[in-house]
């Protein structure tokens, strides 16, 4: 459950080689296309097809075979699949705000976009 909130802190894994030297504009459109052609997409059919797997669980009545084991399987399994889309909402977050940003509603040095690294040289 903590993938969307990271995701909208920006404390994610950044490999920034292309954009670290790039004006705050050109990354957040790197940062759009990058959300609508990869991390939408694939959030949103994992967690779209995580359902099925909750929903299979609950009606089959999942359980463990451990003797102390959790007997209804199906909770664990909605813990991820609402994690998952409480990422798909962080995405649809990061993509709205960079429109946002982009479209001039914003200024830059107040738009928290939390799409840059900064180092901390101490």
């Amino acid at each position: 459950m903590w993938l969307g909130h990271c995701y909208i802190l920006n404390v994610h894994p950044r490999v920034d080689t292309v954009t670290a030297h790039r004006s705050l504009r050109a990354r957040a459109w790197v940062e759009i296309v990058g959300c609508l052609a990869f991390a939408l997409p694939y959030a949103g059919i994992v967690a779209w097809y995580g359902l099925g797997f909750v929903a299979t669980a609950y009606i089959t009545g999942e359980g463990s075979e451990a003797v102390i084991g959790l007997s209804q399987r199906w909770i664990i399994k909605g813990f991820f699949v609402l994690g998952l889309w409480m990422l798909v909402a962080a995405i649809v977050a990061v993509i709205l705000r960079l429109i946002v940003f982009l479209s001039g509603g914003v200024p830059g040095h107040r738009a928290e976009l939390n799409i840059e690294r900064f180092v901390d040289p101490t």
